[in-house]
C-alpha cells in the first residue's frame, strides 16, 4: 500500500511554539533540554496511520525572524498545507498572524489548506481562543488550541491536518519518502 504523503509549511512569530510541537510529534516524546530558536528552516517528519492508511507528513519549520522569509518562500510553493501558529501566552504574539497570512499566500498554491494554531506554551493564557476562531472562520481557516506540554493534542492536531488534507484529496507528488519510525496515534 501506497503512503499518503504531504508536506506543510508551519510560520508565526519566534517562541511561539512551532519547534517544541514539531519536535514532540516527530519524537512522540518531549525533549528535556531548552529547544534553540529555529535559524532559518528546520523539517520535521510526522508518521501515523488514519483510516487504515498509513500517511506522513513533512514539515518545514519557518524561523519566526523575519530577515528569513526570502528563503522560506521557496519552501512555500510546495506546500499543501500552511499551519500559521501564535502563542495563546502571549497576546502579542497573535498581532502579525494577518501578515503572516499574506505573505503565505503570494507564495503557496492555490489549493493549499490553511490552518490556525493557538499554541499554549505556558499554564495561562493572555489570548482567549474565540477571537482567534473567528479571525479563522473569517477566511475559512479551522482554529485549533493546542497545549505544548500535551501529546494527545499534539496528535489529534497533526492527525487531524492530514486527514484534511486526505479528504480534499490533496497529496505532494514529487516528495521523497524515507523510512522512518512508524507510530499509530490512537487518539482519533
Amino acid at each position: 500500500m501506497k503512503k499518503y504523503s504531504i508536506q506543510s509549511v508551519w510560520i508565526g512569530p519566534s517562541g511561539c511554539g512551532k519547534t517544541h510541537i514539531l519536535s514532540a510529534a516527530e519524537k512522540d516524546s518531549f525533549i528535556k533540554s531548552k529547544i534553540q530558536p529555529t535559524i532559518g528552516i528546520d523539517s520535521y517528519t510526522f508518521d501515523t496511520e488514519l483510516q487504515g492508511q498509513k500517511a506522513m507528513m513533512r514539515t518545514w519549520d519557518m524561523s519566526g525572524q523575519p530577515r528569513y522569509r526570502s528563503v522560506c518562500s521557496t519552501f512555500m510553493r510546495q506546500a499543501y498545507i500552511i499551519v500559521i501558529c501564535f502563542d495563546l501566552s502571549v497576546k502579542d504574539s497573535f498581532e502579525d498572524w494577518n501578515d503572516w497570512y499574506k505573505w503565505a499566500v503570494k507564495y503557496c498554491p492555490d489549493d493549499a489548506l490553511f490552518f490556525m494554531l493557538g499554541c499554549q506554551t505556558k499554564e495561562y493564557v493572555e489570548m482567549e481562543a474565540p477571537q482567534a476562531a473567528y479571525e479563522a472562520n473569517q477566511l475559512n481557516m479551522d482554529f485549533y488550541h493546542v497545549k505544548c506540554d500535551n501529546l494527545e493534542s499534539i496528535r489529534f492536531f497533526m492527525n487531524n491536518i492530514i486527514l484534511k488534507s486526505m479528504e480534499k484529496n490533496i497529496q505532494s507528488d514529487n516528495l521523497e519518502i524515507t523510512e522512518v519510525s512508524y507510530r499509530s496515534c490512537p487518539c482519533m
